[in-house]
């Protein structure tokens, strides 16, 4: 297939994406690569036509999408446009700080920036230096920066892309066959499936995130479906934009719908206001748009008299403006959104959540997840001050002290300890935890193997005497004496020994069981059963299995007359004459 793309493509991230997609999608036919949904399912769907002024306007948005810097057709027909998005906000951040004191990034991942006064080129890691005494957070961006530095090149398959799609099959597959469900899935239990048909007709598109290497859309993370909204003073105005509702495991649904929306104001005018088609089903609070520039004109404007912002209204603000709001609602203790603390600096997460520590509330996971590595350590310092449990994503944050500290706590509480847990402990910790769950719980693997040759004996012993089954792992572990004892008690409870435990069997425990086998299954069973275990058996088995099997009158196979007595051989040639 022909892939299209823009001559300026602005980093190396653009340069994989362009060869990966050269690769993939060589030969293949559009539909057959993305059919998420099966034909006989999605056929009646596929009859559907856009109305022509639907035709018309997707066909104007694509046309738009197609031109823009960093674009890439990925297939054919023009159906898919991708463009390289990123998750992290470093970037972003940098520039922002850097713009009002005349400097830009040139090129981000060779570390460059650019004095746009004097047009000289200086490492972006010197540029923030100079403005560091005027901006408390460039110290900050700094260190984060050095660090996404240091770890070199990303894995390619990482690195993800947007992927605006008007093809049927994507939009009738939003929410089938994917890792995240939704009333608009053709397959099951849909409630809402028949809309997938409006928004056929009405020219919804659809936006995908996923990595660059799902080309075929898979795989994606998440998605956000866009739709016509009619202008509120004039029918004949129609745009498309994207509801705020996302599906799938978009890190950060704010950022990613942003993004989506600018894109469709670069490829459409907005004047005025705008409401949701009303046939159309209401997957969130986005009944009403309107363009960006107005929206952030009033916004400004509310900025300005200290009144509170809308949801959309903030974030149509500039970043710089973004955290003069975010500073105010600060001073007056009011609570961020999820939406306003994801654009905070790193010195407005910490005195906000330094402020939630001090009024005794609880940080959010999305708080914590977000918080500078400093203010982590302190949330986790005073759980564990105060006993408090720990979540995982915030054990997995704490140093290897904190995390020693929390272990010990959950020991002297008697508390299942989980596997990122135990594997953190110290070897005293796991030794003192396994004396404890022993006696209390089958052991994980894991922990089977951290145990002391004593907790071993004394673990396996507790489950023969309680009766309970023996995985080959730890029946391995048993000493001798074990192993007899364990087997014993299967002969006894009339249970099929494995072939490893056969293996293991003492002489006249093997002849117990060829008896008990024999007395427990029909004479056609035991013919198959016993001949699959015949090669485990010693000698004084296999002479009593041969026993059975004569006295019985029974065929015996090669494999058992060549392990035959002389004895036993002249008896079965004697009844084999009849």
């Amino acid at each position: 297939m022909k892939v299209s793309y823009t001559k300026n493509l602005r980093n190396s991230t653009d340069l994989r994406i362009h060869s990966i997609i050269s690769i993939l999608t060589e030969t293949y036919d559009y539909v057959k690569l993305t059919e998420a949904v099966p034909y006989s399912v999605a056929k009646e769907y596929l009859q559907i036509e856009r109305s022509p002024e639907a035709e018309a306007r997707v066909k104007s948005i694509f046309g738009k999408l197609k031109s823009l810097p960093n674009a890439l057709q990925i297939d054919k027909r023009g159906y898919r446009i991708a463009f390289p998005y990123s998750e992290d906000s470093t970037e972003f951040e940098i520039q922002s700080i850097l713009e009002p004191y005349d400097f830009s990034i040139k090129d981000y991942k060779d570390g460059v920036a650019l004095n746009t006064k004097s047009n000289k080129e200086i490492a972006i890691g010197k540029a923030l230096n100079k403005i560091s005494k005027k901006e408390p957070d460039a110290k900050e961006l700094i260190d984060r920066y050095a660090a996404i530095k240091g770890k070199g090149a990303t894995n390619k398959d990482s690195d993800l892309m947007i992927v605006f799609s008007s093809a049927k099959y994507d939009i009738i597959g939003m929410s089938t066959g994917r890792e995240w469900d939704s009333c608009m899935n053709v397959i099951e239990g849909g409630g809402n499936k028949s809309y997938v048909k409006i928004d056929l007709k009405e020219g919804s598109i659809i936006c995908y995130l996923t990595t660059i290497s799902d080309t075929n859309l898979k795989k994606p993370l998440g998605r956000v479906l866009i739709k016509p909204y009619i202008n509120t003073k004039n029918r004949e105005d129609v745009v498309l934009y994207a509801e705020l509702r996302t599906y799938g495991k978009i890190p950060n649904p704010e950022k990613f719908i942003d993004e989506v929306d600018d894109y469709m104001e670069k490829t459409q005018k907005l004047s005025g206001s705008y409401k949701r088609l009303g046939c159309l089903y209401r997957d969130s609070d986005r009944s009403e748009i309107e363009g960006k520039e107005t929206i952030r004109t009033r916004a400004l404007k509310k900025l300005k008299d200290a009144k509170l912002l809308t949801r959309a209204e903030f974030v149509s603000l500039p970043l710089k403006n973004k955290r003069q709001y975010i500073d105010r609602l600060i001073k007056k203790e009011y609570s961020l959104q999820r939406y306003e603390y994801n654009f905070a600096s790193q010195s407005q997460k910490k005195e906000y959540i330094r402020k939630i520590l001090y009024n005794w509330q609880d940080v959010k996971d999305y708080e914590f997840k977000g918080a500078p590595k400093d203010i982590k350590s302190e949330i986790i310092s005073k759980k564990l001050k105060y006993k408090n449990p720990l979540q995982q994503y915030e054990f997995e944050a704490a140093t290897q002290e904190q995390k020693e500290e929390y272990i010990d706590f959950k020991l002297s509480k008697k508390s299942i300890i989980y596997r990122e847990e135990f594997e953190a402990a110290t070897p005293k910790q796991k030794e003192e935890y396994i004396d404890w769950a022993l006696l209390k719980y089958p052991l994980d693997n894991y922990e089977l193997e951290a145990a002391t040759k004593k907790q071993k004996e004394k673990y396996i012993d507790i489950r023969i005497k309680n009766g309970d089954s023996l995985k080959r792992n730890v029946f391995e572990l048993a000493t001798t004496e074990q192993k007899e004892e364990y087997i014993d008690w299967k002969i006894l409870m009339e249970e099929n020994l494995d072939e490893y435990e056969i293996e293991a069997a003492t002489d006249n425990q093997q002849k117990d069981y060829v008896i008990m086998i024999f007395k427990n299954f029909s004479l056609t069973y035991f013919e198959m059963f016993g001949s699959a275990h015949f090669r485990y058996f010693k000698e004084k088995a296999k002479e009593k299995y041969i026993d059975l099997l004569l006295d019985t009158k029974r065929q015996l196979g090669s494999i058992e007359f060549k392990a035959a007595t002389p004895k036993q051989k002249e008896r079965y040639k004697e009844y084999a004459k009849d």
